[in-house]
């Protein structure tokens, strides 16, 4: 295997049946399927591939592609309507077949893995319940909206599935700002919905945590956690300090200020700590802050209409002159010029 291969290898990836759920669900012509799947090297018959994957940033630009195609900006959200467990495969039942929302949702998170790589999953306890927050860890991996709506759509499509169709969220927010009336996107969640957040969530009250699907099969759980484990095809990586603190840097900027000092407490170790472990990996703290910092920043300037201003103090600077160098240091395009060349 040459380098590049290798390269394409550790890419992450996505199991090509998400894909083929939703192309099953759409109403497009073969020969508009063959000409978009052709920008990505992709034919039908390796999407629907048995077991197979596709790279995750393919996925999420043929998603855009078919908003284009299908001449709806709110295609992502509309179509999660349709999707049934099987999109999850067996992630999917499991749910399914947990006996409470909340060891289902556990469960899902776990087995998040088997379905999309580099994808988080989090269980957020709250006074009133819990925020079940849906991310991708990787800034390098865009354009995401309409996956980050495709998939809140989907995740509540699954608990109404679980619930049996009384499910009434308290509320809904996503990261980017509104494609439509916000009335829509409240008649679809059946909640309010709050848009241009620091995360995408679905907040889920207490009573609803503890209620149970009356399909509940304790049995079936273990033979698809079994199917799990020896069907997947990804493989669990030991990742590195410098990956973790990057990680935990990643998760912990939107809401506030980053700091060595914040950093090292969340682990339990001390600064000097830190520092000395990721110096032996040749790495520092000020760099990884600074490539989460300008990745954040591009993620931003592409999926969201804020100013300059704005995008730069959710990244932690106080004004844009510091914020614009910072930038450029890394990009070598002002943040202003990286959107308009981006978005061209």
């Amino acid at each position: 295997m040459d380098e590049s291969d290798s390269v394409i290898h550790d890419r992450p990836m996505i199991s090509c049946n998400v894909l083929r759920c939703i192309l099953d669900e759409t109403n497009i012509s073969d020969i508009k399927l063959d000409r978009l799947l052709a920008t990505e090297d992709l034919s039908i018959a390796d999407v629907y591939e048995f077991n197979g994957k596709l790279k995750l940033n393919s996925y999420l630009r043929l998603l855009d592609g078919l908003v284009t195609t299908m001449g709806d900006p709110l295609f992502g959200l509309k179509i999660s309507k349709q999707m049934k467990p099987s999109l999850a495969g067996a992630t999917g039942y499991i749910f399914l077949c947990s006996p409470t929302l909340e060891e289902g949702l556990i469960k899902f998170t776990k087995h998040i893995g088997s379905i999309q790589e580099v994808t988080s999953i989090k269980l957020e306890t709250t006074e009133s319940g819990l925020n079940f927050i849906y991310s991708i860890d990787d800034d390098s991996i865009y354009p995401r909206r309409q996956d980050v709506s495709f998939s809140i759509g989907y995740f509540y499509q699954m608990i109404n599935l679980y619930l049996g169709d009384n499910f009434r969220p308290k509320e809904v927010h996503f990261e980017f700002e509104s494609l439509q009336q916000i009335s829509f996107y409240e008649n679809f969640f059946n909640c309010d919905v709050f848009f241009d957040q620091f995360e995408n969530f679905i907040a889920i009250d207490r009573k609803d945590l503890m209620r149970s699907n009356k399909k509940f099969d304790k049995d079936l759980i273990p033979i698809l956690e079994n199917y799990l484990r020896s069907e997947t095809q990804y493989e669990i990586r030991p990742g590195s300090f410098t990956e973790y603190v990057s990680k935990i840097i990643q998760s912990t900027l939107t809401n506030g200020v980053v700091t060595l000092a914040s950093v090292s407490i969340r682990i339990g170790i001390t600064e000097a700590k830190v520092r000395q472990k990721l110096k032996s990996e040749g790495c520092s703290f000020k760099k990884l802050l600074l490539d989460q910092k300008i990745g954040l920043a591009k993620r931003l300037l592409i999926d969201t209409d804020n100013s300059i201003l704005e995008i730069a103090n959710r990244c932690g600077y106080s004004e844009t002159a510091s914020f614009s160098r910072a930038f450029s240091s890394l990009t070598t395009y002002t943040p202003r010029d990286y959107r308009k060349i981006i978005l061209l």
